[in-house]
């Protein structure tokens, strides 16, 4: 059984808390003064919960992986258990950085594109 790591629960968690707010009062948040705010902190969480589960996804697979060579089911690898392909598995799980920093690299990412997303919201509406 695959436990989700905290680093990828708490964060994915309170986005599709915050995600399922705003859609659930919409009414009220999409015709208020501060419509461009709102979208693009949806715009925001989306794209987060877009990397961030991506990374996730990785990780299961991985672990999937990893599990298949483990034979009796204890959930610690034993010289018996060690092979090459194994070895090329672990190595491609520890040495992957990328999947432990999405939840960082992700806030920035996301912030960026929800500040695009506001701007063009606010040129249009200038425009008008």
């Amino acid at each position: 059984m695959y436990e989700i790591p905290t680093h990828f629960g708490i964060p994915l968690s309170l986005t599709a808390v915050v995600l399922i707010l705003i859609l659930l009062f919409y009414k009220r948040t999409f015709k208020s003064n501060y419509w461009k705010f709102w979208i693009s902190t949806a715009v925001f969480c989306l794209i987060y919960m877009f990397i961030v589960g991506s990374a996730l996804m990785i990780d299961i697979e991985i672990r999937n992986d990893l599990m298949q060579f483990d034979l009796n089911n204890d959930g610690i690898f034993s010289i018996e258990e060690s092979t090459p392909v194994y070895k090329e598995l672990m190595k491609r799980s520890v040495n992957d950085l990328g999947r432990n920093l999405s939840v960082y690299i992700g806030v920035i990412f996301s912030s960026i594109l929800a500040v695009v997303a506001y701007l063009i919201l606010w040129v249009f509406q200038r425009l008008k």
